[in-house]
């Protein structure tokens, strides 16, 4: 399924990422996201750690990022491609350094959020996508 179609050649869906981030560093649910950081970043580090994927941190961080935004209209449009981006984290996180990289990629881009640093929320969100793009090409020619 993802092997034929996937979140990283969908350009609207990347456009999304970066809008939500935007939002993020311009808006002020700054709190909320702060809060929800050091669960989600301490929990990823923490399946590392033990030799995990982080999977699930790594969905949640998605999903933190698209609730915190308050936009009902964005929850649906990024639900709906909800089990390709899922599908998509479960894949790549099996890729050697995928999960490390994944979560110093996480912990930059709420940093930024939580600064309300429009410039490097874009920064990193860009640099996310760019990643996660490779790590896709890497898990069809491992």
């Amino acid at each position: 399924y993802v092997k034929s179609y996937d979140s990283m050649s969908y350009p609207p869906l990347n456009l999304v990422m970066i809008e939500i981030s935007l939002k993020f560093a311009s808006c002020k649910n700054s709190n909320f996201i702060a809060k929800e950081k050091k669960i989600i970043i301490d929990k990823m580090e923490e399946d590392i750690s033990n030799g995990g994927t982080g999977e699930e941190s790594d969905i949640r961080f998605h999903e933190l990022l698209v609730e915190a935004t308050c936009n009902r209209a964005l929850e649906l449009v990024v639900s709906t491609c909800s089990e390709l981006l899922n599908r998509t984290i479960e894949v790549t996180q099996r890729v050697a350094g995928v999960p490390e990289q994944a979560l110093l990629d996480h912990r930059n881009i709420l940093e930024a959020i939580i600064q309300q640093d429009i410039t490097n929320a874009e920064y990193y969100t860009r640099a996310h996508l760019m990643n996660a793009q490779q790590n896709l090409k890497k898990t069809r020619n491992p």
